[in-house]
């Protein structure tokens, strides 16, 4: 069987080679024995902004297109040129497949799916990635209108209480089941009694790690505070650096690998991310396994999720930096409460298990067992 993946994907040329933003491929990886052959394909990205390498899988294959759009008027029209180029390229893909994957919200997903009108492919799935009721751009508030109605295929929302048959509640997967054990036990080897504080992600105005900086400024000198670690890369990440120079407790990392990361997650206490708008991501599985605290924006796809002082620390919009001063301090000033917290969310990291999202995604996307190929690579 043979799988086309649509989306926006970064995807980066690296001396000759072409790499995809790892997070995903991880995803995808887990998935890869079910089909003869995966084809993605995504877009043009500069790999300095983005944590990408080349699927260890053989039979996935990277197709990247030229990226365009952006903030201004004037980038998002050039889309529009695009059109034409993109449409090509995936309609020659989807042509040939047995199972289509869409990524939306994204331009390359909408393409798919209007083309899979035509085809009328019905194994598959469509992932939406992003808050699925609360406040959001036209475009996407529009992509989730379209996918409430696109009954062609499947689509995992973060979202419990759809109304609808082919809208599936999932969530992402961030480890394998047998890494839990060994990871769970080395969890204590490089913590003291100081709390170290991580962000992982881009480092853009969406993510807010500015708002995050300030916050520890004013608890710098408070007596259970240790490390802030910044990980990942972004247009902000100049402005950044400027900002911590003269405090030696924050680290700019930078982008950097899924081994690193692990070591500084494992180092940390509590995980922050203060987002604006998000679905559910990544990083509070990953740092789940290592019993990271996490303090996060109190959004639809992430209180789906987590309790409120019971698996994490949801941070409410109004008066945003207020409350995360507000909840850090408190976590800094009750480590009985931080270890309560520690100790739930890392048994909740079960439910972020790639076993568990390959079983789903079978029932999901109707790509049985039976209906597939084993891959022999």
């Amino acid at each position: 069987m043979r799988l086309v993946i649509v989306s926006d994907t970064a995807i980066s040329s690296v001396d000759g080679r072409l790499e995809i933003l790892e997070s995903a491929l991880r995803e995808i990886e887990s998935l890869s024995d079910n089909f003869e052959s995966i084809v993605w394909i995504g877009f043009a990205r500069n790999n300095k902004l983005y944590n990408t390498r080349v699927p260890k899988s053989k039979n996935i294959k990277l197709i990247h297109m030229p990226s365009v759009g952006g903030k201004s008027i004037l980038s998002k029209f050039k889309i529009i040129f695009f059109i034409p180029f993109y449409f090509k390229i995936i309609y020659l893909n989807i042509k040939n497949a047995d199972a289509i994957h869409f990524r939306s919200p994204s331009v390359p997903a909408m393409l798919g799916m209007i083309i899979n009108y035509y085809f009328r492919i019905q194994n598959g799935w469509i992932k939406y990635a992003g808050t699925w009721t609360e406040a959001a751009p036209l475009s996407y508030r529009f992509q989730r209108w379209w996918l409430k109605r696109y009954n062609l295929l499947n689509v995992t929302i973060l979202d419990k209480n759809s109304e609808r048959d082919h809208l599936r509640y999932l969530i992402n997967p961030a480890i394998f089941e047998k890494d839990i054990k060994d990871i769970k036990q080395k969890n204590d080897q490089d913590r003291n009694n100081k709390v170290n504080i991580i962000f992982v992600g881009t480092l853009d105005r969406n993510k807010r790690p500015d708002i995050l900086i300030d916050t520890i400024k004013k608890l710098y000198n408070h007596s259970m505070f240790g490390e802030l670690y910044i990980i990942g890369s972004g247009p902000l990440i100049d402005k950044i650096k400027l900002e911590s120079l003269d405090y030696k407790k924050i680290h700019i990392i930078g982008q950097t690998g899924r081994h690193t990361i692990d070591e500084y997650y494992k180092k940390s206490q509590i995980l922050v991310l203060p987002s604006k708008s998000e679905g559910f991501p990544k990083v509070i599985a990953e740092g789940s396994l290592f019993g990271c605290v996490p303090v996060v924006s109190n959004l639809d796809g992430i209180r789906c999720i987590l309790d409120h002082k019971s698996t994490g620390w949801l941070i409410d919009d109004d008066r945003f930096k207020e409350n995360l001063y507000n909840g850090l301090k408190e976590l800094l000033d009750n480590p009985s409460l931080l270890n309560k917290i520690s100790a739930n969310i890392s048994l909740l990291s079960y439910e972020f298990t790639y076993e568990k999202f390959r079983s789903r995604i079978i029932d999901i996307s109707k790509c049985k067992p039976d209906l597939v190929s084993e891959n022999t690579d």
